[in-house]
């Protein structure tokens, strides 16, 4: 196996673990796992992980010292523990196919903010992405059917404030450059949004807090939460990225929708009709339109830029 396939398939699935996560926090409220449970799970095994492996170096020991980490630490709160908090909330409202649906509006989103505060121009390539992204969401919803009860409404509201939260997460990231090495900004960025999780839940949701049933099922799918959601997929991206290129790589992190809406119909049991999955293609072509003539390669210094994109996912 040549190194671009052996790349090509880290990718794919990093991708497809970000795609399973979503069903099994669904798996884990049916099991009776809380809110607050599920949340600190993905962030405090995904913590621990980071921390039991790779290089014995603390954050401040990297190149610039603590102030080349505060900026990450900082983008933890607002993004790992905002998005966490606000997608796994939503998960109790809706199906994790819908949510995942909702999390994808984060790519017309950056289109906007890089416009906004990048300095980027619209064209034709931008516009189709961003219509082809909504237009898809709207017919995976089945908007025409939208009813706001049962805490739907609720749930739709909590899905679109985290793919924000997201589509700001990554922009930030951007921002920052490639100045700290993979491990440690997944350290910064995972542990910081633990440790800003952990009071806010405290505070809000003290009944929820270590109140899962500690049965075989839940242990099970709260650890494999926190490694496939925090820990594998930002290494298997940082080693696939720079060996397949740019725009192969957001093509193949694309992945994590059909990936996930299918797991949410295999192992949720929910129901995705035919405009469900019409949606889903439009979703992946506007992922398409959004690279179109983008033929970059990153060096060998983006590696951990490109892996960290989906740190703080979910």
């Amino acid at each position: 196996m040549n190194e671009h396939l052996r790349g090509a398939l880290a990718v794919a699935l990093a991708a497809s673990l970000y795609g399973a996560l979503s069903p099994l926090v669904r798996l884990s409220y049916e099991g009776g796992a809380t809110f607050a449970d599920v949340t600190l799970a993905q962030l405090g095994v995904g913590a621990l992980f980071l921390w039991a492996f790779g290089p014995r170096r603390l954050p401040w020991q990297v190149p610039g010292g603590v102030r080349a980490v505060v900026p990450y630490a900082l983008l933890g709160v607002v993004g790992v523990a905002g998005v966490t908090l606000l997608y796994t909330s939503a998960l109790r409202w809706i199906p994790a196919s819908q949510g995942l649906i909702l999390l994808f509006q984060y790519l017309w989103i950056g289109l906007l903010l890089d416009i906004v505060f990048g300095k980027a121009q619209w064209d034709f390539r931008k516009l189709a992405a961003a219509a082809l992204v909504l237009g898809g969401a709207a017919l995976a919803l089945e908007v025409w059917n939208f009813r706001p009860e049962s805490g739907q409404l609720l749930g739709v509201v909590l899905g679109l404030l985290s793919a924000l939260g997201y589509a700001v997460f990554l922009f930030g990231l951007a921002r920052r450059g490639d100045s700290v090495d993979v491990w440690t900004r997944g350290r910064v960025l995972i542990t910081s949004g633990f440790l800003t999780s952990l009071p806010i839940l405290l505070a809000f949701f003290p009944g929820e807090v270590f109140a899962t049933p500690l049965d075989v099922r839940n242990v099970t799918l709260l650890l494999f939460q926190g490694v496939a959601g925090q820990f594998f997929p930002p290494l298997l991206m940082a080693y696939g990225a720079p060996r397949v290129g740019a725009t192969l790589t957001t093509l193949l992190s694309a992945s994590e929708l059909p990936a996930g809406t299918f797991l949410a119909v295999l192992l949720v049991g929910e129901p995705v009709g035919v405009w469900g999955w019409i949606g889903v293609a439009m979703i992946l072509l506007g992922v398409f339109f959004s690279v179109w003539e983008s033929t970059a390669l990153p060096n060998a210094s983006s590696i951990e830029d490109i892996g960290t994109e989906g740190e703080g996912r979910k």
